[in-house]
C-alpha cells in the first residue's frame, strides 16, 4: 500500500476501522439473542437460547441482560466521530 502511494496514516486508519468493525459486529452478535447459528435451522422453538448477563459476584446468579455493548465500541473512537469519516 505504501508503494502505491497510500500514506501510513491512511493505512493505520483503515486498520483501526477494520478492528472497530470486527469488535462492533461481535458485540452486536452477543446482544442479539435471535442471531442465526451457522448450520442450525431456526424451527421457532426455544431449545437454543443464550444471552450475556451481569452476574452477582456472591451468588454467580445472572442479574440482568447486558445490552448495548456494541454501542460502547463506537464511543471508544478517540476521534469522537464514532467511526464516521
Amino acid at each position: 500500500m505504501l508503494d502505491a502511494g497510500i500514506s501510513a496514516a491512511d493505512i493505520a486508519r483503515l486498520a483501526q476501522i477494520a478492528g472497530y468493525e470486527s469488535a462492533f459486529a461481535f458485540c452486536y452478535y452477543l446482544d442479539d439473542q435471535r442471531a442465526a447459528y451457522e448450520g442450525v435451522e431456526d424451527d421457532g422453538g426455544s431449545e437454543l437460547d443464550w444471552g450475556l448477563f451481569l452476574v452477582d459476584p456472591d451468588t454467580d446468579e445472572p442479574l440482568e441482560p447486558l445490552r448495548g455493548l456494541h454501542e460502547s465500541i463506537l464511543m471508544a473512537d478517540p476521534s469522537g466521530r464514532e467511526m464516521r469519516p
